[in-house]
């Protein structure tokens, strides 16, 4: 397999947004396709990766407001 259409865990969790332990826990179920383990490290394929990612997500890209105490109130 050529290396540049290869990803690493980390690479994988960054492009999915999601965590370390959720990609190992995907690959541990043999969810992502073609990946295999060489030595010590996981190789993924690309295009696993990309069959995991849904075109419109529904995440939402700006960061919610806090909700401290006194946000919400009305002042009168």
């Amino acid at each position: 397999m050529d290396t540049s259409s290869e990803l690493t865990v980390r690479e994988a969790a960054r492009e999915l947004q999601c965590t370390l332990k959720f990609v190992y826990d995907l690959l541990w179920a043999g969810r992502l396709e073609g990946a295999e383990k060489v030595g010590r490290t996981w190789r993924i394929p690309v295009q696993a990766v990309a069959a995991r990612i849904r075109p419109d997500s529904g995440r939402k890209e700006e960061r919610r407001q806090p909700r401290g105490r006194g946000l919400n109130r009305k002042v009168a």
